[in-house]
């Protein structure tokens, strides 16, 4: 098969919230980042790293993103989860804005379903879905924070309840 040439693609990542209540948005992007314990991250039982960039052209829904957590997540990764007794999640969606570079330059939209667990008073396991029926894997890495303020003060932003199974329940 003979290529004409090569084109790049260049995407901007932002997270966009997928719920919550009115009064109070999700954690962006930047919120997550503050008082984060820089590398290494860890690894979580039966999750990929690192996040790699994957994504789907159709949003889904809060609903779906928690679905698919519930249903496709690595059942090691919920057992781990349980074992925690985390209790709040936040369930959000990723946009990466991008634009190819060479060929048409057409603009498009990619988004993900991104699952935050607070796992301890200092910790947030962030896990990435796999584009939806690609048959990929989950990724995701266990954040540690200097203070367990921080964390406190993002999960009061999280959209989620986490039952005894490892499950997410969106309020």
């Amino acid at each position: 098969m003979r290529t004409k040439g090569l084109s790049a693609i260049v995407a901007v990542v932002t997270v966009a919230g997928c719920g919550g209540g009115a009064s109070s948005k999700p954690p962006t992007e930047a919120d997550l980042l503050v008082g984060l314990i820089k590398p290494p991250p860890l690894m979580v039982p039966g999750l990929q790293t690192p996040i790699a960039p994957a994504a789907s052209r159709e949003a889904p829904t809060p609903r779906e993103c928690g679905a698919a957590w519930n249903q496709w997540a690595p059942r090691r990764t919920l057992r781990w989860v349980a074992a925690r007794s985390a209790r709040h999640a936040d369930v959000t969606l990723m946009e990466a804005h991008g634009q190819q570079i060479g060929g048409s330059g057409k603009q498009f939209v990619l988004y993900n379903c991104m699952v935050g667990i607070t796992v301890a008073p200092t910790e947030i396991v962030l896990a990435a879905a796999p584009p939806r029926g690609s048959g990929g894997v989950w990724a995701g890495e266990l954040l540690t924070y200097r203070s367990r303020d921080t964390v406190t003060q993002l999960t009061k932003r999280f959209n989620a309840t986490v039952g005894s199974d490892g499950k997410i329940h969106l309020g």
